[in-house]
C-alpha cells in the first residue's frame, strides 16, 4: 500500500503550500557530477533503477533507500544533484 508523502514548500513566511505525492507518482533522479544519471520509481509494487547505460534492475524499498539516503548526507554535497519529478501516468 502506497502511503502518501507529504510535501510542504514555503513561499513566504505566511504561506506553506501543501502537496501529496505517492511513491508511484514520482521518478526520482539520482544525477552525479560527471554526469552519469540513475532513475528509480515505483511500477506495479515494484521499484526499479535505470542505469545511464539503460539496464533496468528491479530493487526493494530497502535496496532503493540504501541508495537514495547516501546521497542525502554532507558528504556527497555538491557530487551528487537529486531531483523529483510527478509522474505521467497513463
Amino acid at each position: 500500500m502506497n502511503k502518501p508523502i507529504d510535501i510542504r514548500i514555503r513561499k513566504n513566511k505566511k504561506s506553506i503550500i501543501e502537496k501529496t505525492m505517492k511513491n508511484d507518482e514520482c521518478v526520482i533522479y539520482l544525477i552525479t557530477k560527471g554526469g552519469s544519471t540513475q532513475i528509480y520509481k515505483k511500477e506495479n509494487g515494484v521499484w526499479t533503477q535505470t542505469s545511464s547505460k539503460g539496464i533496468v534492475r528491479k530493487m526493494t524499498a530497502e535496496q532503493f533507500l540504501s541508495h537514495l539516503l547516501p546521497a542525502l548526507t554532507e558528504e556527497y554535497k555538491g557530487k551528487v544533484m537529486i531531483r523529483v519529478e510527478r509522474r505521467n501516468k497513463s
